[in-house]
């Protein structure tokens, strides 16, 4: 089976790659480079904003969450080991009712307005996570034995992506969330905020030291740890330091929503692709077990199946989207203006759920599936 250009079943078992040096750089990294030539796209062509947000919605943001079921509910394996996880994960599906059921009770869109804050929270932390999880699997793909420099390195991911994350959050996020809330505090929280690049630059020495520490006795010219610990920095702080000051983009922006459209899909689009990668590979490599049930089998068995069925998901998805009122048509007119409750419910429901299934599913420790397709011969 090949996926650009590449047989997945033959993976060497101490490889120290997912798939092959091509596919990670291209997939696990690569699309931090394809995230932010987006703005330079933009910048050129400003029509093609709202185009793009649209693919980001079907081809990517949506195809994702529904890769994330097929990773669960469709592995019949998985679902008959993991039942308590997976219908005690619906809560969070369940949850966005309750918050609606608040706004109507209190005839106010505070309820659901928290609640939509509380899960953008999330999802920098849900990034941040993710990252942490790449280069702790390539550490230890890496064997490098020094417990010090592998905490290290641990810890350098979170310095990369959460500076960047918190100077977004105080600068541009809370004021739009809570206005109000937040009179007589700007100028403590532009203060806090203007520190956080200064923990950017620290970290990017932090990072060439760890680099040149790890040189000894590595025979990588530029291990993938520290290859991917970087791109992070760059990819965060440039989307965040340099291109959120610079919103919006999109020219004709009438809401808080259209405000921030880039930043929008900037800050989904790199994990999405990891995402969407590192699920084919895992249902790949489970599509020929019998064990996996005919749905893995037939959606996994092809890149065409996966990412047809992906696809067809996210247009569901962006159905969904496109009736919370938030966003513009492709063409820039901002011809649905009135969100509808339900929309709103069902988009804050898969959302959520999301986050908290990808915070468990990808335990490889715990996992032996998972770390025999990953190639880790032992985890603990």
């Amino acid at each position: 089976m090949n996926i650009a250009g590449v047989a997945v079943e033959s993976v060497p078992t101490e490889s120290k790659w997912f798939v092959s040096k091509g596919f990670d750089y291209s997939l696990i990294l690569g699309g931090a480079a394809l995230t932010l030539a987006l703005p330079v796209t933009v910048w050129a062509v400003p029509w093609l904003l709202p185009i793009l947000f649209w693919i980001w919605i079907i081809f990517f943001e949506g195809a994702h969450f529904f890769s994330t079921w097929t990773r669960t509910y469709m592995d019949r394996s998985f679902f008959s080991e993991n039942k308590p996880l997976l219908f005690g994960s619906l809560i969070f599906v369940v949850a966005p009712m309750f918050a609606a059921f608040l706004n109507m009770r209190m005839n106010s869109t505070a309820p659901l307005e928290l609640y939509g804050f509380g899960l953008f929270c999330w999802s920098l932390y849900h990034n941040a996570r993710q990252h942490f999880g790449f280069v702790s699997i390539y550490l230890r793909k890496s064997h490098d034995g020094n417990i010090a420099i592998r905490n290290s390195i641990l810890n350098s991911i979170y310095l990369a992506v959460v500076p960047p994350q918190i100077f977004f959050l105080l600068k541009f996020k809370l004021a739009l969330a809570f206005p109000s809330a937040l009179i007589g505090y700007g100028h403590f929280l532009s203060t806090v905020a203007s520190l956080t690049p200064v923990i950017s630059v620290i970290a990017l020495f932090f990072i060439a030291k760890l680099y040149f520490s790890t040189r000894a006795g590595n025979k990588e010219r530029f291990p993938m740890h520290i290859a991917y610990t970087l791109g992070c920095l760059i990819f965060y702080a440039t989307m965040f330091y340099w291109i959120a000051p610079r919103e919006p983009f999109f020219q004709q922006a009438q809401n808080g929503a259209q405000m921030f459209m880039m930043i929008a899909v900037m800050n989904s689009l790199f994990h999405n692709i990891q995402y969407l990668a590192i699920v084919w590979v895992f249902g790949n490599r489970r599509a020929s077990k019998k064990d996996s049930g005919p749905l893995v089998g037939l959606i996994h068995r092809k890149p065409f199946n996966y990412l047809m069925a992906c696809w067809i998901a996210g247009a569901g998805f962006a159905w969904i989207v496109w009736n919370l009122g938030d966003w513009t048509s492709p063409s820039g007119e901002w011809i649905q203006k009135q969100g509808h409750l339900w929309a709103i419910v069902i988009y804050f429901g898969i959302v959520g759920h999301h986050f908290f299934l990808d915070q468990r599913i990808w335990r490889v420790s715990r996992q032996r599936e998972l770390q025999s397709a990953l190639n880790l011969k032992e985890v603990t």
